[in-house]
């Protein structure tokens, strides 16, 4: 059984090491090799950059400030409850 997990797990680190490998020669554009050389695109580039930042980043502290926001209006009906 245990020579058998080691065999998944030898096959399974090949795999990601072939895969990094290879997976280079399948990127050949990228958005700081040069590859835009108008404005338009530059422009394109640089917005899309800041709207998958910006997106994730957002929406984390939408999800944390809605948790801290229900955190403490439970605490304020378990103190209404308390004070009954």
């Amino acid at each position: 059984m245990r020579l058998k997990s080691l065999r998944l797990k030898g096959f399974l680190i090949l795999g990601l090491v072939g895969m990094a490998l290879i997976w280079p020669d399948f990127a050949e554009a990228c958005a700081v090799c040069g590859a835009a050389q108008d404005e338009a695109t530059r422009k394109a580039f640089v917005g899309t950059t800041a709207f998958m930042t910006f997106l994730p980043l957002g929406m984390l502290f939408l999800v944390v400030g809605w948790y801290i926001r229900r955190t403490l209006q439970r605490e304020e009906e378990e103190e209404q409850r308390s004070e009954r």
